[in-house]
Formats: C-alpha cells, structure tokens, sequence
C-alpha cells in the first residue's frame, strides 16, 4: 500500500492533523455552493472516537440538514491509523492536505 506522499503527491503533516483530534474536537471542511438556485453544503469530517478514526462526508441541500435520508451522499468510515482516514478523505477527493492542515 503506498504511504500519504505516494497517494498524495504531498508530504502529509499527521502531527498538524492530530493536534487537532480529540474529546468532542475533529477536523472539518465545509464548502457552500448552490444548485438550481437553493443553497446547499458538502462537509467532511476526521474525528477520533475510541481510538479509532472516523471519517464523515455529507453532501445535501440545507433545507434538509436535518433529514439524512434526503442528503445526496451520507458517508461513514473508520479507519485504525490517521494515516489511512486522512488518505482516503484525500484520494476520494472530500478535502485536500491544505483543507486539513489549516
């Protein structure tokens, strides 16, 4: 499996993300954007629950914040190493390293 450089072309700071992590605290990219006129979020999410590593990506129109059966997309996954939560948000596109790391 390539390392964080090799699946992003860019060195990864962990140590930055980590900071970041723990008790109710996670890292969080959101972006607004519009369609068909009607205001609408993409979010993604680290947190460490457990010592494990979840990550969350959300797309949906904000009307329906609170209806996740209307959202576009509603993902979940948990991962047992930073590492591995912060390359899959990366490879799939959901943040970039600047995106994490600010």
């Amino acid at each position: 499996m390539p390392d964080g450089d090799e699946m992003t072309g860019q060195h990864i700071d962990l140590g930055k993300i980590s900071g970041k992590l723990g008790g109710k605290r996670g890292v969080w990219v959101n972006q607004r954007y519009e369609i068909g006129g009607e205001p609408a979020t993409r979010e993604c999410f680290i947190k460490k629950t457990d010592g494990r590593f979840n990550v969350g990506f959300d797309d949906y129109l904000d009307k329906y914040e609170d209806a996740v059966d209307l959202y576009f997309v509603y993902l979940r996954a948990e991962f047992s190493e930073l590492s591995r939560a912060v390359e899959f948000v990366v490879r799939e596109g959901f943040a970039s390293v600047d995106d994490l790391t600010r």
